[in-house]
């Protein structure tokens, strides 16, 4: 009897216990996990989406460092448990990948009193124009000169005129890795003008920014389209891109990190809506694209949870239908292709009257209201076609929007 009764003192005093914790009953047991953040936009306000959309289920901080450099060095410590860096050139020991994230574009910006843009200049010509920004040293930008200018692509880097910062002292060359550019940071560039890292019809046939992503694979060609910064320049841009990396130390728990990148890729919607390029890289399938750093074996896991067993895999049936199954996947995959730049063709198709309605109206043939609404018309449009259609959603998708949400902001100002 008084066996009985102690268990249920000890029932009772548990059951007051998970009481008195507001929503999760097991809050005081979750896992604590710490972000490391930089400043630079739109890392920061990725990591700061991530820390909320993880917040249901682990207790999650931030703490902000100065650098990369610094970033990197608390993760390798153990001080931070995970953080957001741009791929570095090279594999760093301890430090792996959990999933890619979003592309870092490189904006190559001149003063417009010492270049005309539309003019082709090789990168190595346009840093002879004077004094340089690209970022501090360990930057993205900083290690692309230096590396370049090791591998003989640009003068020495003694030979050129570095800034240790952007402010004070107004660069005359600009090399900026991070996001698409907003309504805000455009309003501070009216000074310069964009540059481009090659003719556009060489890309895709061998231009310069391919060369580059070949020497360094960590790199890729990449297109700012035409209309995307109209104050900028009015022809497409070819630059390059790095991709940004959610990246933990190895000896992260394979179960945290499992259970991380589920939770980032289920909000992966919300995390296009606060910048749309993550949906070129962040899938269900992110964990398996190459990089410079090893893949963490807790993502490793993520992205093979739906494989097949071995039995499925190698099962007779697939050893008499290969043969089949190759031609019919090249015969499918040549239509797919047709399908998919038809559908692309219309989408520049769109891009093409929203960029003539724009015209009409600075020309005074077209008022405000009806630029307004035939553009709200024509995104609505598209927005179908994407759905509808599956068309990919894309940079040229998020090109248009970018430039069509502009016109509507022009339109708007002249209501």
């Amino acid at each position: 009897m008084r066996r009985l009764r102690h268990t249920l003192i000890g029932l009772i005093a548990g059951s007051t216990l998970l009481a008195g914790c507001e929503g999760n009953p097991f809050a005081s047991f979750e896992k604590h996990i710490t972000f490391a953040s930089q400043t630079q936009q739109p890392h920061a306000l990725i990591t700061q989406h991530l820390a909320e959309s993880l917040s249901p289920y682990f207790s999650v901080s931030i703490e902000p460092r100065e650098n990369v450099n610094q970033i990197i060095a608390s993760v390798l410590s153990r001080e931070t448990d995970f953080a957001i860096i741009e791929q570095p050139p090279q594999s760093v020991a301890e430090l792996t990948t959990v999933t890619p994230l979003f592309p870092s574009v490189l904006h190559v910006l001149v003063r417009r009193e010492l270049h005309n843009c539309e003019e082709q200049k090789n990168l190595s010509e346009l840093l002879t124009l004077g004094k340089i920004w690209a970022g501090p040293p360990g930057s993205t930008g900083y290690t692309l000169l230096d590396n370049l200018a090791g591998q003989g692509w640009l003068p020495d880097m003694g030979q050129l005129t570095m800034l240790e910062t952007p402010f004070g002292v107004q660069p005359d060359v600009w090399l900026d890795f991070g996001g698409i550019y907003n309504a805000d940071a455009l309003s501070r560039l009216n000074d310069y003008c964009l540059a481009s890292l090659g003719a556009i019809e060489q890309f895709g046939q061998g231009s310069w920014a391919e060369g580059i992503s070949y020497r360094f694979p960590h790199l890729s060609a990449f297109v700012l389209p035409a209309g995307l910064y109209p104050n900028l320049s009015v022809k497409p841009v070819v630059t390059l891109a790095v991709t940004s990396l959610l990246v933990t130390h190895a000896s992260q728990p394979d179960e945290l990190v499992h259970d991380v990148l589920q939770h980032v890729i289920e909000s992966g919607n919300s995390l296009q809506s606060i910048y749309p390029l993550t949906s070129a890289v962040l899938s269900n399938e992110a964990a398996t694209q190459p990089s410079t750093l090893a893949l963490h074996p807790g993502a490793l896991r993520f992205a093979q949870r739906d494989a097949p067993s071995f039995l499925e895999r190698y099962a007779e049936v697939l050893a008499f239908t290969t043969t089949a199954l190759v031609a019919l996947a090249s015969l499918f995959a040549a239509v797919y292709r047709i399908r998919q730049q038809a559908k692309k063709d219309r989408l520049d198709e769109y891009f093409a009257q929203v960029m003539k309605l724009r015209d009409q109206h600075r020309q005074g043939d077209l008022a405000a209201p009806q630029l307004h609404a035939q553009v709200s018309d024509l995104q609505d449009s598209v927005t179908r076609l994407v759905v509808q259609e599956r068309i990919e959603a894309d940079s040229a998708y998020v090109a248009f929007l970018t430039f069509s949400n502009q016109v509507l902001f022009e339109s708007e100002k002249d209501l």
